[in-house]
């Protein structure tokens, strides 16, 4: 598939999300029994040996966790369909397949997948309602959505913050095409390779929906811990890896700009 045939299946998907039937979040809609599109050239392209081999499940827990709302235990494996909770002061980090994804406090997480069979944990939807989370995905498109957003992502480490009104996306390297789910025909595609250009996303039109935000909340060790888990490394910290703004600090909460450039 060419380049510009890729870029408008990935158009087309991110409105056909925001429009369609079933729901993965509350008031969030998916159209029922549709194939995902494009991912079964991908799918048959895969082999068991193009995966790395890793542990799956959870790998660190602390505090209030529970999956499907039982308590998560370490080795516990999450699967597609399944609900992540993570309660105040609490956090967790699980391997699905080829993704490593780490929530912290206070975040409620739905996976979804095409599992095709009872050992097939990849990730292909991850709905976050509310709360932080980190993921580092290996190649294949995946979609994020939150209460705001809609996000396609492609071999991307990510860092999301969801809010009923608002969302802070950082594509910390990799591609990903984001739309407001208020303006779902703005789709802003970007191309980072270290923490370049974060984002907010607002719910209401009364302000520019799409706007560049910061770099908050998440650090480059976080990235490097969740790319090891499945057997890799990021972008940034292979060898002659340019330096970027996120610089291994931990940046500071920061408030959204009232009004600024964007989208």
């Amino acid at each position: 598939m060419g380049k510009q045939q890729v870029d408008a299946h990935r158009r087309i998907l991110l409105k056909s999300l925001i429009g369609g039937g079933v729901m993965l979040l509350s008031g969030l809609p998916w159209r029922p029994g549709a194939a995902w599109p494009g991912a079964g050239t991908a799918r048959a392209a895969e082999t068991a040996a193009d995966r790395p081999i890793t542990a799956q499940g959870v790998r660190k827990t602390q505090g209030m966790v529970t999956i499907n709302g039982l308590a998560a235990t370490i080795g516990a494996v999450v699967k597609p369909g399944d609900t992540v909770v993570t309660g105040p002061d609490s956090m967790v980090i699980f391997v699905m397949e080829d993704a490593t994804l780490m929530l912290r406090a206070s975040t409620r997480l739905t996976v979804e997948g095409r599992r095709k069979t009872p050992e097939d944990l990849r990730v292909d939807r991850l709905g976050l309602s509310s709360g932080a989370m980190s993921g580092v995905f290996g190649p294949g498109e995946r979609t994020i959505q939150t209460p705001t957003a809609v996000a396609a992502i492609r071999g991307t480490g990510i860092y999301v913050e969801a809010e009923a009104h608002l969302t802070y996306v950082c594509p910390c390297y990799g591609t990903i095409d984001i739309a407001s789910r208020a303006a779902p025909e703005t789709i802003l595609r970007l191309e980072t390779r270290h923490h370049e250009q974060p984002h907010y996303i607002f719910a209401s039109e009364a302000r520019r929906l799409i706007v560049p935000a910061p770099m908050i909340n998440h650090t480059d060790a976080e990235l490097i811990l969740l790319e090891s888990m499945v057997g890799r490394k990021p972008p940034f910290a292979l060898p002659n890896a340019a330096s970027g703004p996120g610089a291994g600090a931990d940046k500071g909460a920061a408030k959204p700009p009232a009004k600024t450039g964007g989208y």
